[in-house]
């Protein structure tokens, strides 16, 4: 299983961070990717999520490697 946001404006970084807090704070081992034209230049660490969904198939080819964690 694993937590997708969606987010198209850059005003939602700031709930998008407090979403991905409240995930961790709850479960800090489910994976954590956003999506979206807010995020799309984003480094995911910065975030603290585990991918940022630039593409469909890339999209699907994180979800694999995590799945292969």
């Amino acid at each position: 299983m694993a937590v997708v946001f969606s987010v198209t404006f850059a005003d939602g970084l700031e709930n998008l961070q407090a979403c991905v807090d409240a995930v961790r704070s709850v479960r800090p081992d489910i994976p954590l990717l956003a999506g979206g034209l807010a995020v799309h230049k984003i480094n995911p660490d910065e975030l603290g999520l585990d991918g940022v969904l630039e593409s469909l198939h890339g999209g699907l080819d994180l979800v694999t490697s995590l799945a292969d964690r």
